[in-house]
């Protein structure tokens, strides 16, 4: 079997096709490097100010997992409540109790949940929503679990029951 430079011996260094292969392999370094660039948000750094948390109502789930989970978890939550990822700015929150750098990977404790005000209709109808109408699927999918004896699963968020509490509103560092 021969390998690439076996049979590319007999080229000249300053053939076309090897500036042509150059070319084209600095173009895709060039592009990923790019993208990188922008993915990094480094062209557009997020500037955290101070601001004002509303505080409110708080249905969430609590879990012990890692914080990368918060994402999954407020997936699960849009899905519950049926709504699109544009409408999901502003309602859904995390709050992450402790601080990973004391703690071992995989043991942070965490609530994710919406935020409702009690003045508004649509917020009243999601905390019902998720409360009275989820809870008790959420039951009968855990007894069924521990029934299974297959308690591993009961630590994925769509396994975890709706809890509900107040926050305060507080001055906070907003992105």
């Amino acid at each position: 079997m021969l390998n690439y430079h076996e049979m590319t011996m007999s080229e000249s260094r300053d053939s076309p096709q090897r500036r042509k292969q150059f070319l084209i392999i600095c173009s895709i370094i060039f592009g990923v490097l790019l993208n990188t660039i922008f993915v990094s948000g480094l062209l557009f750094p997020v500037e955290i100010t101070e601001g004002v948390f509303p505080g409110g109502e708080f249905v969430y789930k609590f879990l012990v997992k890692d914080y990368a989970a918060s994402m999954g978890t407020h997936l699960e939550i849009a899905k519950d409540l049926s709504f699109p990822a544009n409408e999901q700015e502003d309602l859904l929150y995390s709050v992450f109790i402790d601080d990973m750098s004391h703690i071992t990977e995989g043991k942070g404790r965490f609530m994710s949940g919406i935020l409702t005000d009690e003045t508004s209709p649509r917020s009243i109808k999601m905390r019902r929503t998720l409360t009275e109408e989820m809870n008790p699927k959420i039951e009968k999918i855990i007894k069924s679990l521990k029934k299974k004896k297959e308690l591993n699963d009961l630590r994925f968020p769509q396994n975890i029951v709706y809890e509900s509490g107040s926050l305060p509103s507080v001055v906070a560092g907003v992105a």
